[in-house]
């Protein structure tokens, strides 16, 4: 019934910003929100809000985890009450597993009515990922590690990433040739080999 996407993303902002105490991610397994009451937060739409006027403020609420659907999603119930609306998506699902709070999971989708059930991507199954950017800015090894390389690894590190249409060669990011033998992942060509940079 749902497509369920992994909508788990790492910004990287062009400088540094501290006007905010960052949240992090929960390392590790996330399994003890399992019958929790968990808070979720985001921008979505709200009862008075619609496309021309969208809601510009930070909503939180609380839902209980009933547990995990057959593709890995956490599964959370806003009882008929509350629940996580259009918009909300990439949003985090936090709980304090002991040592403060985390992020345990980002928004993916909910059901119709927006006040039931609704869908988050649990951080640990994609914990390598993110923490692999997190360190080129917050390791001090891997910062100096990284300085003298684009993108891939260095020194036990994974340094960089590289723009739609490039790939990683050596630690330089690089033009992917047309007809490369890549698949298109979106649009109308999701599945087909790729024959141009605007198929892909």
């Amino acid at each position: 019934p749902y497509d369920y996407g992994k909508d788990i993303g790492v910004v990287i902002l062009s400088e540094p910003y501290n006007g905010v105490t960052h949240i992090p991610i929960q390392n590790g397994s996330i399994d003890a929100v399992q019958g929790q009451n968990v808070q979720s937060v985001g921008y979505g739409r709200t009862q008075n809000s619609s496309d021309s006027n969208p809601n510009h403020q930070r909503y939180w609420t609380t839902m209980d985890v009933t547990g995990w659907d057959s593709d890995g999603q956490i599964e959370v119930y806003g009882n008929g009450d509350t629940g996580v609306a259009p918009g909300d998506s990439g949003g985090p699902l936090l709980y304090d597993f002991g040592s403060g709070v985390r992020v345990a999971g980002v928004a993916s989708t909910s059901m119709e009515g927006w006040v039931y059930y609704a869908y988050y991507t649990p951080v640990d199954n994609h914990e390598t990922y993110i923490m692999n950017f997190v360190n080129q800015y917050d390791n001090p090894a891997c910062v100096a590690a990284c300085q003298s390389v684009e993108c891939g690894p260095s020194d036990g590190c994974m340094c960089g990433s590289c723009g739609r249409g490039e790939q990683c060669n050596n630690g330089i990011c690089e033009e992917i040739p047309a007809g490369s033998g890549g698949f298109c992942l979106t649009m109308q060509n999701n599945g087909l080999d790729c024959t141009t940079h605007s198929h892909c």
